[in-house]
C-alpha cells in the first residue's frame, strides 16, 4: 500500500498539481507527499505560510487516505472541510483504490 501510494504521488499528484512552487503572501503548496499511520496510507499537502506573522512555517493538510480493511481490500476516504474523513469506497483491492484515485476528482490536492 505504501509503495503505490508513492508511486501515484510521484506519477500523478506532483507532476499534475504542483509541476512547481510559486510564493505567495498566503499559505502555498511546496510538496505533496505521503505516509503510514497505523492502517492508512494518508496523502497530504505540506504548505508553508507568506503571511508575515508566521512567514515560512509549514504545516501538513490531508487530502485522501487508502485504509486496509482486511482481506485484500483497501477503504478509500476523503478528508473534507470539515475537519472529518468521508468514505469515498469500501471493500476496493488496493488497484481499484488507486484507479478510483487516478479518476475521482474531489480526493485530490488543494493546490
Amino acid at each position: 500500500m505504501e509503495a503505490a501510494g508513492q508511486r501515484l504521488i510521484e506519477t500523478l499528484f506532483r507532476p499534475r498539481y504542483l509541476p512547481e512552487i510559486r510564493p505567495s503572501p498566503y499559505n502555498y503548496p511546496v510538496a505533496i507527499h505521503g505516509k503510514m499511520r497505523g492502517a492508512h496510507f494518508v496523502f497530504m499537502t505540506r504548505y508553508r505560510s507568506g503571511f508575515d506573522h508566521n512567514r515560512g512555517e509549514e504545516f501538513d493538510a490531508p487530502f485522501a487516505r487508502l485504509t486496509y480493511a482486511g482481506g485484500g481490500r483497501y477503504d478509500l476516504g476523503w478528508f473534507r472541510h470539515t475537519g472529518k474523513w468521508w468514505s469515498i469506497a469500501e471493500g476496493l483491492t488496493l488497484d481499484a483504490a488507486i484507479r478510483e484515485l487516478t479518476r475521482n476528482g474531489v480526493p485530490h490536492p488543494h493546490t
